[in-house]
């Protein structure tokens, strides 16, 4: 079976990578597909100093959002998994996706972090330097 692993963060470049993922399904609806989303948290320290309120409220979006790639896929008859973490976003991307076997990640070009593609670069960027995984970057 062929794993796809779909990076989502609810932008516009994510949603035309989940368009193109449908089409995958359309072409094989063998192919294992699931949407991933990583909240960016920053430094372990950072982490220990959110409180429990703003943790619910990170989770609670980031339900919202993998939710609305859920039932995209739903309405084309699809039914996907989803799954959340919290971390470094290109890092947790490829770690997950080694882990798990997959066969190709996919993923838009540009995200929500606008500020930080300028500071840092892209997830994008780090996937392509990072992954060991084959990886399909939508524009």
């Amino acid at each position: 079976m062929f794993k796809v692993l779909l990076a989502v963060d609810g932008s516009r470049a994510s949603f035309r990578a989940a368009e193109y993922s449908l089409n995958l399904l359309r072409m094989n609806p063998a192919v294992e597909l699931i949407a991933l989303m990583v909240y960016p948290s920053g430094e372990e320290e950072f982490s220990l100093l959110m409180n429990e309120k703003l943790k619910e409220t990170i989770l609670e979006y980031m339900r919202q959002t993998t939710d609305q790639y859920r039932a995209f896929f739903l309405e084309q008859g699809f039914q996907i998994n989803v799954e959340q973490l919290m971390g470094s976003p290109a890092e947790s991307i490829v770690d997950y996706a080694t882990r798990h076997q997959y066969d190709l990640i996919v993923a838009g070009t540009r995200g929500r972090r606008n500020l930080d593609n300028l500071i840092l670069g892209s997830v994008a960027h780090k996937l392509v330097h990072l992954s060991s995984v084959p990886l399909m970057l939508v524009k």
